[in-house]
């Protein structure tokens, strides 16, 4: 599980939307980049204070490029105990 919190999103920001693929997960084979970006996504254009949860360890997701403005964000990431790696040193 993954939640996003936007902290900061200035006025005039033009890109910077977080894209999540409704076609292929981390599962799929063969996958490709231009594969993944002609293909069917959800957009979301960031808003100061919004939080978002998402399956981000099971579909594929990316921040569109920032053209003008800014967006600060915080993103954690919540991975099941048994693919999770612990060093116990």
């Amino acid at each position: 599980m993954t939640i996003a919190t936007y902290l900061e999103v200035s006025d005039n920001l033009m890109g910077g939307e977080l894209c999540i693929s409704n076609d292929f997960t981390y599962l799929s084979d063969n996958i490709t980049n231009e594969k993944i970006l002609t293909g069917s996504f959800e957009k979301y254009s960031p808003v100061e204070g919004d939080i978002l949860c998402f399956e981000g360890g099971k579909y594929y997701h990316w921040i569109s490029q920032v053209l003008q403005g800014t967006r600060k964000s915080l993103l954690l990431n919540f991975w099941p105990k048994d693919i999770a790696t612990y060093n116990s040193q």
